[in-house]
Formats: C-alpha cells, structure tokens, sequence
C-alpha cells in the first residue's frame, strides 16, 4: 500500500496488514467511489483536500484527515476520461470516538469546486466504511 501523507506530502509505503484492523489500528477508513455523470461532458477531475474531515452531529468535534490512498490532493488532479468512469479510493482519519453515534464526512474544497459531503453515517464497531454515492 502507498500512502499519503497530507502534512508532508511525501509518499509512505506500508504493508497491507496495516489497514485489516482499523479500529484496533487507532483510524477510521473510508472506501469510496467518485462515478462521473452528465454534469459535464468530457474531462471529469476529481481530488481531496487536505482539509476534509469527519464531524460529530452532536458535539461538532472534528477529525482531520491522515492519509489518502489512489487520490491525488489537491491542486494535483486525476482525470477522468468518459462519461460512466469511475475512481476507487480510501481516505483515513483518527478512530472516531466511541461516544459518536453520527458523523458526516466533509471535504473543506478551497477552490470554486464542489466538495464531497456525505451526510449522516452512522458509527459502527469496524471503523470501515464504504460509500459509493458519490457523483461528479
């Protein structure tokens, strides 16, 4: 596996172990999948901002991202050539806390663009999620 590491930037390979527990690791994971849509017509981009974070419903308390996998951050872009074309890619934060019951999952975009916001997952016990909602 290669990681990201968003405060340095600087790639960090490791073992594919490290992702099979992520609750007793101390992270959250989030499998997603960006699918394009007819929004636009051609040259669909996608990427995260190192400012994305996981938010409490209840409390408001945050968790700043720690690694993206198979996305660049942004500036940097992956292009998408047709319409239908999708990109798998995993995000990672802290552990969530286990006093958090809903969390939403939001990319602070710094740019005109939209951002991800995915609203209302519920905590489960594994610290993996998956979503496949997302659409550019």
């Amino acid at each position: 596996m290669i990681f990201l590491n968003t405060e340095t930037n600087e790639l960090i390979l490791k073992g594919s172990d490290l992702l099979s527990n992520a609750e007793e690791e101390g992270f959250t994971r989030l499998h997603c999948k960006y699918t394009t849509t007819s929004k636009y017509l051609s040259d669909w981009e996608v990427h995260i901002h190192k400012t994305s974070y996981l938010i409490n419903n209840a409390s408001a308390e945050k968790l700043t991202l720690l690694h993206a996998i198979n996305i660049p951050l942004a500036p940097e872009w992956h292009n998408l050539k047709k319409q239908g074309g999708s990109l798998n890619f995993i995000v990672i934060f802290p552990a969530i806390p286990k006093h958090w019951i809903i969390f939403d999952f939001i990319e602070n975009a710094t740019c005109s663009c939209d951002g991800f916001n995915i609203r209302d997952l519920e905590r489960n016990s594994s610290g993996i999620y998956k979503i496949n909602e997302m659409e550019g």
